[in-house]
């Protein structure tokens, strides 16, 4: 390690984007083209949003769509002027397959709040709009 940064004069390579909310249709469109019949709600714009908030709504949502077991899972996204609010829903036959755990942490770490049923047929995650993230 210390020769790689020796060799580059000490700067790193520069990394590579993110992803972020402009990337979430592909992601949906993957699961449709997987074979899951993902319902698709949206209101309201983005608008700007914290890096931190865009890549979290991401992990969140790639997270959901490869982990539930439902063929109908459903994907609301409403953009507000103070937060955004991600509800995924799975269908009722679904074996509860989200890691739950992994889900509420990255939540929290973008100083949001989660709201979960007991039986985890809904997600619902609500990250602030102003927030920039430490980690997501």
């Amino acid at each position: 390690m210390l020769g790689v940064l020796r060799h580059s004069g000490g700067a790193l390579e520069p990394r590579a984007p993110q992803p972020g909310v402009d990337q979430l249709y592909a992601l949906i469109q993957g699961a449709r083209d997987a074979g899951k019949a993902v319902e698709l709600t949206v209101e309201g714009e983005p608008g700007t949003l914290a890096a931190g908030i865009e890549l979290g709504l991401y992990r969140l949502l790639e997270t959901s769509l490869a982990s539930t077991a439902s063929a109908r899972p459903g994907v609301s996204l409403r953009f507000g002027p103070d937060d955004i609010e991600l509800e995924l829903r799975q269908d009722g036959a679904a074996t509860p397959a989200w890691p739950l755990q992994l889900m509420r942490e990255r939540v929290w770490l973008c100083d949001g709040d989660v709201l979960s049923r007991p039986d985890e047929s809904e997600f619902i995650a609500r990250l602030p709009r102003g927030s920039e993230p430490a980690f997501a």
